[in-house]
């Protein structure tokens, strides 16, 4: 891989590496030298996604996400732009290029040309990519759909086993199903189950020490959590987080008191493809029977519900 980049300083470092943290972790390095860089290696995948990323992560971090297959790939692009830069050699990438886009997944219009992409190309991984991105976005039906539209191969790619594993943990669970127990550590690596809690009001939280809605969230939550506790509120709280320190650190900036867990997967475990969760925060309410009363409940909202629950 070659890639020609224009305002970049001599000995500036550059990291190349998979985009999903599922494939081989190996990062390549390489310095500017005369505005070019070169990377060389042997891929794990004759097709994969790629991340090209300054050295240093500061105010200056630029990146840019590609596709490589089995050709010479040359990079062309200039400081400040890094996202937009163009990518030569590479027809799976430009496949990918040619697919829909939207910044509202669940658009009638993006998801009608999204499907004529998938139809078009079902043997490309870019199609299988799409699907597992959105996947808990499109709910299981819909999913369950495009899904079927893959080539086999393409079903069986490392996309397209994510997208089984959403279809067969999913459960969309509505006001008045029963929650899925959960059993995940805590920081100090000790597992907690969901189930334990049971008997008490649980605020089942879905958050990222990294999320900054979830950070503001929290601050009337710790409020919450004290006025109610010795009243039968409970916090059960799962990190969607990459590392344990970060994790951590925000536990502890937060004053967080109540049960925090993490498989520190960025999100892609299991328990958030049975609770379908896309967005951070996202919350369930489960009274002491275990029946889910409410959901995504944030702000004012959620203040309200529990003085209802808890002073009438």
């Amino acid at each position: 891989i070659e890639a020609h980049l224009k305002g970049f300083a001599d000995n500036t470092g550059f990291k190349l590496q998979y985009a999903n943290p599922d494939e081989e972790n190996k990062i390549l390095l390489s310095k500017i030298k005369n505005e070019m860089l070169v990377f060389e290696g042997v891929a794990k995948s004759k097709i994969a996604q790629y991340i090209l990323q300054t050295e240093k992560i500061d105010d200056q971090f630029e990146y840019k996400y590609f596709w490589v297959d089995n050709t010479q790939t040359i990079i062309e692009g200039r400081k400040g732009e890094l996202k937009n830069a163009k990518i030569i050699g590479s027809l799976t990438n430009e496949i990918y290029e040619e697919a829909p886009k939207s910044d509202d997944p669940s658009d009638s219009t993006y998801l009608k040309n999204m499907k004529s992409f998938i139809k078009k190309y079902p043997g490309n991984i870019t199609s299988a990519y799409h699907i597992a991105v959105y996947k808990r976005t499109w709910k299981k039906s819909l999913t369950q759909e495009l899904y079927e539209l893959l080539e086999k191969d393409n079903q069986n790619s490392i996309y397209g086993k994510e997208i089984q594993n959403f279809l067969e943990k999913n459960i969309e669970f509505e006001i008045g199903s029963y929650f899925a127990d959960i059993n995940l550590p805590d920081t100090s690596g000790v597992y907690k189950k969901l189930s334990e809690y049971k008997g008490n009001y649980i605020l089942l939280d879905f958050w990222g020490s990294w999320c900054g809605p979830c950070v503001r969230e929290n601050v009337q939550l710790v409020e919450l959590y004290k006025t109610y506790y010795t009243r039968g509120f409970r916090v059960y709280a799962v990190g969607a987080e990459i590392s344990k320190k970060q994790w951590k650190n925000g536990i502890k900036k937060g004053n967080l008191p109540w049960a925090n867990v993490s498989d520190i997967s960025g999100g892609k475990g299991e328990v958030f493809d049975v609770y379908g969760i896309f967005e951070y925060p996202s919350n369930f309410l489960i009274n002491p029977e275990g029946k889910i009363i409410g959901k995504n409940l944030r702000g004012e909202l959620l203040k309200e519900t529990l003085e209802i629950i808890f002073n009438h």
